[in-house]
């Protein structure tokens, strides 16, 4: 939302509509919207820094192979971070799947 070309009135009500409808139903506790939104920002630096840098890495073995020392650090650090924050993302991710089927059905 932050990246598309929306004013900033459409960008409010498309936070509010994803919040009514989506976000406002689950049990608390149980989602985090902050870590879902945590997690998606570190997925976008990942794939923002591969894309950034192209020349900086090359496949080898069927592994990335980091030319530059701190690209791989930063690259480490962020594939870490989403390893580690997966369980919850998909978590809440189920329970929003779960509730859209609850709704249609």
């Amino acid at each position: 939302m932050e990246d598309s070309d929306l004013s900033g009135e459409s960008r409010r009500r498309a936070l509010a509509e994803i919040d009514s409808e989506v976000l406002d139903y689950y049990r608390d506790g149980n989602f985090s919207r902050k870590r879902v939104d945590a997690y998606l920002q570190r997925v976008e630096r990942y794939f923002k820094l591969l894309a950034e840098n192209p020349e900086s890495y090359s496949l080898r073995g069927g592994s990335l192979f980091f030319h530059d020392r701190d690209l791989r650090r930063e690259i480490d650090r962020l594939n870490n971070a989403i390893i580690q924050g997966e369980a919850d993302f998909f978590g809440s991710w189920t329970q929003i799947v779960q509730r859209q089927q609850n709704r249609a059905g």
